[in-house]
């Protein structure tokens, strides 16, 4: 069927596939692979191929969907260069719609000046002892917002029985990764700050986010163990932009059709690009894309042992996939507990519709599951 000006599935077909995908949930479904990661792979409906649902969602939206950043638009500064400019258009294409399937969460909007916490939280849960979760959105850091995120975060609120706060961070160009991640920083202060009135459990804190969201949350994780604040407990990685020392790879496609690895291209080829652009506009004098700060696979063997628990979520057809992978084996060496989730069949940036692709469902049902471990 069609749901305003976009294709999304009927009732029965959403929830028959949701259930084909898990039909249990077990953590015995995880097996321990020869670089000490514990890996579940979520076979596709046709294997070599894009997802059906997601194929149709593709080619039906007209345009991209993203609400703009409230912190953003606040910025003044029009002073832009050509890459500057580039981004803007970019960041006006992208983005999906979504569906609201959450059920009994409150919506809270927490100004904190330079950066805005979108917080959702169960209703009717009496627990003294709530878990957390610190969402960051995707986009290349010069795109998306918190609100893209919004009905994905409700629902991941809903299912853990806790507290999501998605942040709402300046975005490049109008800042550089110094002020970006001061915002985000911003963010689990308040929640330090405010853990217990808030009824946070402070040893079920989290970190996540997707793409360059999944980066962000890696540098939190860095920099509450560099500086002994230790407050994070655990981080959710979905298709991570964790190393940005070079440019990501195009995957190999074989006999998929013609219509499916364009998709597919197209998708990556923003990620592969982005390269060029942030070191042009969001590496500054204190962060440069080799650095930790921007590039989080860049730490060393010691930094990684402190890393918190762990848990990377891959789609098969990303560009990110290794790099993804790789981070995942990295903190594996001093973590028996680290666990790696794939997807097949979908490409980069499927949570973004949630209601829509069943599994973006999925995704939150094991983070809430992966939170009460």
């Amino acid at each position: 069927m069609r749901t305003k000006n976009f294709w999304s599935p009927t009732t029965l077909d959403y929830y028959t596939c949701l259930n084909k995908i898990s039909p249990n949930y077990d953590f015995a479904n995880f097996k321990r692979d020869d670089n000490n990661v514990l890996v579940l792979k979520k076979a596709s409906e046709i294997s070599g191929e894009v997802d059906q649902a997601l194929v149709k969602y593709e080619t039906s939206k007209q345009g991209g969907f993203v609400p703009g950043s409230k912190a953003t638009k606040r910025m003044t500064n029009q002073n832009y260069s050509q890459t500057a400019k580039k981004t803007l258009a970019i960041r006006a294409a992208m983005g999906s719609e979504n569906l609201d399937i959450s059920f009994a969460v409150s919506e809270t909007e927490i100004d904190l000046g330079d950066v805005i916490l979108e917080k959702y939280e169960a209703e009717n849960i009496s627990s003294q002892s709530k878990p957390c979760f610190v969402y960051y959105h995707g986009g290349d850091f010069y795109g998306g917002s918190a609100l893209n995120a919004k009905n994905f975060c409700k629902k991941l609120a809903a299912d853990c029985r806790g507290i999501v706060f998605a942040v709402d961070y300046r975005l490049t160009p109008e800042v550089t990764a110094t002020q970006l991640l001061a915002d985000c920083q911003k963010a689990v202060t308040y929640v330090n700050q405010h853990a217990d009135e808030l009824k946070i459990n402070r040893e079920r804190i989290y970190v996540s986010g997707d793409s360059a969201g999944g980066n962000i949350a890696a540098v939190m994780s860095y920099l509450d163990a560099a500086h002994d604040v230790n407050l994070i407990k655990g981080q959710v990685l979905i298709y991570p932009m964790v190393d940005n020392r070079e440019k990501a790879h195009q995957l190999e496609l074989g006999e998929m059709p013609d219509d499916q690895k364009k998709l597919v291209r197209d998708m990556d080829a923003g990620n592969i690009d982005a390269i060029d652009i942030l070191k042009d506009i969001y590496a500054d004098s204190d962060n440069q894309m080799t650095d930790k700060t921007i590039s989080p696979a860049a730490m060393s063997e010691n930094e990684f042992a402190k890393m918190p628990r762990t848990m990377v979520i891959a789609a098969e057809f990303d560009c990110l996939n290794d790099q993804g992978y790789q981070y995942a084996c990295s903190v594996a060496k001093h973590r028996n507990d680290t666990t790696y989730l794939y997807y097949g069949g979908m490409m980069h940036a499927f949570i973004d519709k949630v209601g829509i692709v069943p599994q973006s469902q999925d995704v939150i049902r094991e983070m809430s599951l992966w939170a009460e471990r």
